[in-house]
């Protein structure tokens, strides 16, 4: 019997999936400007990632539950249509708070699609189609991030911020009026269950009470504020009910009993912790060439675009991947990985492009060599009828990580440039030998004492960046080397396993 499911419905498929993930990296770049013309800081510049996260990860449940089910082609319809509602209405917001609202509503609006429209195509597809699918979903998911920040850092510095919400409306758009048309004529198997909605309630407070305490942490002083304390512990508690609840449930929204798989939880820990430091990287990146070493957007695009090339090329010689090499390839590009930060935490406020280049190379291939292992793990370690809850597991892991991934590094990133300007600044004296120093290399200028002054708090500030920038990079070193023990710990248990499985088997023959 030949699958309805043509290459014109399978493009318009990924391109959606790919508008997703552009959606949520496209003001990486762009927030400065965005923040410039709304109003705020360079500190609150993470949000306009984290709000989208996690907002999509709140209803990737509801379209766990749909999926399937006999009212999906009308969540479809209503994900699609607000979507491209919220994306013409972040185009037009007066404010930063009503920015973050929309963009909130966005990533709610696109959630339900990770999953609804993979179960489409899983649904009525061959096996060679669905390979296709993956093979492409893969690249999409690593390339798209990247060519978006790119994008919409170049478009806000060269035109206005406000066009790449109108450029997302018509693609939507456009993309939305196809996939629906042809949807609209194919027929589903269906299937009937209750859904959990007390379940669900639960797990919406608790994660969106647990993710704005992570978010506004650093502006509202975290314990110190009772809003922030309040929704720690609501969210906690949350949080456990919603576990307990659903343990117990006969259809929970999400089936938990998979996190005490011990292959899905080295899974989701390995995707969380990479995901964040590679949405923190390229933010991080982003900020510090543009505020601090002034490269422009366009040569920022430069930077990061010879990231997502070298990618791109790697991921599409690689898509034969064999199964029986997931975990070394992983462990090769998190080590590739870990000698990106490397490189990257040695980095001043003199950086020149050859080092930044040879840096975001190396971290290119590792990037196309993390996912595709990570995709196929979660999915092999998911029993026959588990697929599509491994998927919506490992999704919201992801799009929860990167947005939250982006609030932390940031923190951690504004919280050392404080101690190295508190530490740096507290020795610079009038009559300290750095500020006589620095002061008589500047005699040639003709500046004044306090345009001199002025210059050195210039200094300052970036040398204190840099510094920062270093710390945060160590970190993220020493977590990778981490996941690379981790990974070789799971991968030694796999291969002692596996002689004795097999003897085994021969003596039962």
């Amino acid at each position: 019997m030949e699958t309805p499911i043509s290459k014109s419905l399978l493009f318009a498929a990924l391109s959606i999936n790919a508008l997703i993930i552009f959606s949520l990296s496209v003001t990486n770049m762009a927030s400065i400007y965005i923040l410039s013309d709304l109003g705020g800081n360079k500190e609150i510049a993470s949000y306009t990632t984290s709000f989208f996260a996690i907002g999509n990860a709140l209803t990737i449940p509801i379209g766990l539950h749909f999926a399937r089910a006999a009212w999906m082609k009308l969540v479809l319809k209503i994900s699609l249509f607000s979507l491209i509602g919220a994306s013409f209405f972040i185009a037009h917001a007066p404010t930063y708070p009503i920015f973050l609202f929309f963009r909130f509503l966005q990533g709610f609006a696109s959630g339900p699609l990770l999953v609804l429209i993979p179960s489409v195509l899983t649904t009525l597809s061959n096996d060679g189609k669905k390979n296709f699918f993956v093979r492409n979903t893969t690249v999409l998911y690593v390339a798209t991030s990247i060519i978006a920040g790119c994008i919409g850092g170049s478009i806000a510095y060269e035109w206005d911020w406000r066009w790449i919400f109108h450029l997302d409306t018509v693609l939507t758009g456009s993309l939305s009026a196809y996939f629906l048309y042809r949807v609209g004529k194919l027929t589903f198997p269906t299937t009937h269950k209750p859904f959990d909605l007390i379940g669900y309630l639960f797990f919406v407070v608790g994660l969106l009470s647990i993710s704005i305490w992570c978010i506004l942490g650093q502006q509202l002083d975290w314990f110190r504020s009772l809003f922030l304390c309040f929704l720690l512990t609501l969210g906690s508690i949350s949080l456990i009910y919603f576990f307990l609840h659903s343990i117990h449930h006969s259809h929970p929204i999400m089936k938990i009993k998979l996190f005490f798989k011990k292959d899905v939880m080295f899974v989701l820990v390995q995707t969380a912790l990479l995901f964040s430091s590679y949405f923190g990287t390229v933010f991080l990146l982003s900020i510090w060439l543009n505020q601090y070493v002034r490269y422009t957007p366009n040569w920022i695009t430069l930077v990061l675009g010879i990231m997502g090339i070298t990618s791109v090329g790697v991921m599409l010689v690689m898509h034969k991947l064999q199964e029986g090499h997931l975990l070394p390839t992983l462990m090769i590009a998190i080590l590739l990985l870990a000698y990106s930060c490397y490189l990257t935490m040695h980095y001043d406020a003199e950086v020149d492009f050859k080092r930044l280049a040879i840096a975001r190379i190396i971290a290119g291939v590792g990037l196309a060599l993390f996912f595709p292992p990570l995709f196929h793990l979660i999915l092999n370690s998911c029993g026959p009828n588990e697929g599509m809850q491994g998927l919506a597991i490992f999704q919201m892991t992801r799009t929860v990580s990167s947005g939250l991934g982006i609030s932390i590094y940031a923190t951690i990133w504004q919280r050392r440039e404080a101690f190295y300007q508190d530490r740096l600044g507290g020795a610079l004296t009038p009559f300290s030998e750095q500020t006589i120093l620095f002061f008589d290399g500047l005699t040639e200028y003709f500046l004044t004492d306090s345009m001199k002054l002025a210059e050195l708090n210039v200094a300052l500030e970036e040398q204190a960046q840099s510094l920062a920038l270093n710390d945060t990079f160590y970190l993220m070193y020493y977590i990778m080397i981490a996941l690379v023990l981790l990974a070789l710990w799971v991968y030694l248990k796999q291969f002692w396993k596996t002689p004795a499985v097999k003897v085994h088997e021969a003596g039962a023959g």
